[in-house]
């Protein structure tokens, strides 16, 4: 798949102009692998120094800027079998994603046959518009747009797991990469080798021992492992400098070893623990995120009834205020804050705009209801000649008395039920509750250990299932819990931990 490369910006157009045209190098015979440009925008000359001169003319409009020349490259492998129609449109898609415009900016790419088609990309940094092109992370920035134009495009994606930031086509965003492959920098425990057997096994012990204490997560500091170590009475003393780089020793009857003697490095053992903390950290957000879910809950109840209230009274309440009368901050964005969480009702907007309507309605039948009240208020009996009325107008009159009297002043109506609001901030809050709840949480193992101290803890685990059957202390339904607690010892140990995966964490923290 191609790889894309940000070489460090320059300061010589006509330098790399030279070295990418390559000009006076291949003889006649040669020609099948002289350099050839593709692409050209806002350039004239083939000639590097020309073309040189071409460069510096625009650039000259920015001379605050002291590396205007911009130099990419795009390599294919030959055994991908990408056509060069596609690598043509790869490249300019490279150009595309890192900034570069055909109305902005000048640029040259010129293809190199020799060992494996690769593209050069000489780029003025310095726009027509006077503004320079930023070249900040362009390494990281380039990759991940291969990584991107990869998957539109529908290209094999092999190199994904080597790249910092990869895309994610359905946030349709970057994000860094879970999968990155740091193996060339995670630690391996192996086993000492040490020909008095006495020795051996204590180291061996010592290594087993804290192992299995780090696998713990809720083991996050120093003098945690400290404390845990010395419940199976082994020693552990450390040192911390004032970069925070640790160092660690070990004592176990009788037998002093520095952790470097046993795979145990100081440096490890810190890596882990941060590991640990983070791990803590995620438990404890997780958790303050239910319980604000949970208070916020009958708040959010609350001003919603109180806003139904408004509306059906006629009035266009003011959400804001409601909202800030029950704790809670409410944004136009349709989020609201409770202390430290954020929620998105989504739903809300459709709501209140339905209310709205309804509000307007009800107001408009009210007042079509009001005038024919009065209207009807207003209409006068029949009065007959000297006080005598006609049957005709008796009958008017005992007509428009009784409509009088069954006709009430009509009342605002907006209808609007407090069910429409609560069902679905409930539903809303619900599905957060569940996302919450359901969110994984991964932990990172910052070593490998070797088989031959597998090999030693498989024969520990299997020796105590064996003493765990004998027993007679012991009931099966308890052996068979603590043997898979010790089958763990591996994996995460809450329910909320996604399986372990190794990295290297760059991360410091208090010791």
């Amino acid at each position: 798949m191609p790889i894309g490369e940000a070489h460090k910006s320059g300061i010589s157009f006509t330098g790399l102009a030279e070295y990418i045209l390559a000009q006076g190098i291949y003889t006649p015979q040669l020609s099948d692998k002289k350099p050839e440009i593709i692409f050209r925008n806002h350039l004239f000359s083939s000639n590097y120094l020309e073309l040189g001169s071409e460069f510096r003319d625009i650039a000259k409009d920015n001379l605050r800027v002291t590396k205007p020349v911009m130099h990419l490259t795009v390599n294919f492998k030959e055994t991908d079998r990408i056509s060069n129609d596609t690598q043509k449109k790869f490249v300019k898609r490279i150009m595309d994603e890192m900034g570069v415009r055909e109305d902005n900016h000048q640029f040259l790419v010129v293809k190199h046959n020799d060992k494996h088609p690769h593209y050069h990309i000489e780029i003025n940094r310095i726009g027509f518009d006077g503004k320079t092109l930023s070249d900040s992370n362009s390494k990281l920035r380039i990759g991940t747009a291969c990584d991107k134009i990869e998957k539109e495009m529908g290209l094999d994606n092999y190199l994904q797991e080597t790249r910092v930031f990869v895309y994610d086509e359905i946030s349709k965003t970057y994000k860094k990469n879970e999968n990155l492959n740091r193996n060339k920098s995670i630690d391996v425990v192996k086993q000492s080798r040490n020909r008095k057997v006495g020795i051996q096994e204590k180291k061996d012990f010592i290594q087993i021992a804290t192992l299995k204490t780090l696998d713990n997560h809720r083991v996050n500091s120093l003098e945690q492992l400290q404390q845990e170590l010395k419940k199976q009475k082994i020693d552990l003393q450390y040192t911390v400098n004032s970069k925070e780089q640790v160092a660690v020793s070990f004592r176990y009857d009788g037998l002093a070893v520095k952790g470097s003697q046993i795979s145990l490095k100081g440096s490890l053992i810190k890596n882990q623990l941060l590991s640990n903390e983070k791990v803590i950290n995620q438990l404890d957000d997780k958790k303050e995120q239910i319980d604000l879910l949970k208070a916020a809950y009958p708040k959010l109840i609350k001003s919603m009834e109180q806003m139904v209230e408004q509306y059906n009274a006629g009035k266009m309440p003011d959400i804001k205020l409601i909202f800030a009368e029950n704790q809670i901050t409410y944004n136009n964005s349709n989020t609201i804050e409770y202390k430290n969480l954020k929620l998105e009702l989504p739903s809300f907007q459709v709501l209140e705009q339905d209310c709205k309507f309804k509000l307007e309605k009800g107001k408009e039948i009210y007042d079509s209801n009001l005038k024919k009240y009065n209207a009807l208020q207003k209409v006068p009996f029949e009065k007959g000649f000297l006080g005598i009325l006609s049957s005709e107008q008796k009958r008017f009159n005992s007509a428009l008395t009784e409509r009088l009297k069954s006709t009430k002043p009509p009342t605002l109506d907006v209808a609007i039920k407090t069910n429409d609001f609560v069902e679905s901030l409930t539903k809303e809050i619900k599905k957060e509750f569940v996302d919450i709840s359901s969110e994984k949480i991964t932990r990172y193992m910052n070593y490998i250990i070797d088989n031959s101290i597998k090999q030693i803890m498989n024969k520990e685990l299997a020796d105590k299932k064996e003493t765990n059957t004998k027993g007679n202390t012991i009931e099966p339904g308890e052996s068979k819990s603590k043997n898979n607690a010790l089958a763990r010892s591996s994996q995460a140990t809450e329910d909320e931990e996604e399986p372990v995966v190794r990295r290297k964490m760059r991360r410091s923290s208090r010791f």
